[in-house]
């Protein structure tokens, strides 16, 4: 028994179809960008994916969304939220050297210094409460870093060493204040 499929093509650049212009079962081919794309009747798949200069660009159109997805061999970038039931980061200590505890008191001047911020993200207008990436860099320089586009990213979880610091400096200067106290009575 033959299939037959359509394939409908473009030259332009860029353009990728739409589940207006790519019906279940078609596929579309951008022959300059040489990607192919399915349409489930939902959405739009790429199927291929543009590798230029060891990085993987890929889009994924579901209704009228549409995530694209930049992986290299440094990260991996998505357009869109990520959800996931478990998230691990390597912490091993066979992959460290020159491991030292966090001074006490620079743990906890450094959180002082962090000024969290409530804003709304100009893409989706959604309210949202972090740190600005510009002013985390001149008090922890090492935990941002900035994207091929020049945004600047955080690494909020190594804040997570200074707040386990800050918090132990704190409870010993509570325990300290309450032995003060017992002893003055």
């Amino acid at each position: 028994m033959a299939t037959t499929f359509q394939v409908k093509r473009s030259s332009v650049a860029g353009k990728v179809p739409n589940t207006s212009t790519l019906s279940v079962g078609e596929l579309g081919l951008n022959m300059t960008d040489q990607i192919l794309y399915s349409s489930n009747g939902i959405g739009v798949f790429e199927l291929g994916a543009n590798i230029t200069n060891q990085t993987v660009k890929t889009s994924l159109l579901v209704g009228n969304s549409s995530v694209n997805t930049t992986i290299n061999s440094s990260s991996i970038s998505v357009s869109n939220t990520v959800f996931a039931v478990h998230f691990d980061n390597i912490s091993d200590i066979s992959l460290k050297d020159n491991i030292y505890d966090l001074y006490e008191s620079f743990a906890s001047d450094t959180i002082n210094r962090l000024s969290p911020k409530e804003f709304t993200w100009k893409q989706t207008g959604q309210k949202s409460y972090g740190l600005i990436a510009q002013e985390v860099e001149k008090i922890i320089p090492t935990i941002v870093h900035q994207k091929p586009d020049g945004t600047k990213t955080i690494n909020y979880i190594e804040i997570i060493a200074f707040l386990i610091q800050a918090i132990k400096e704190q409870q010993k200067q509570i325990d300290d204040i309450h032995t003060h106290i017992n002893n003055a009575e």
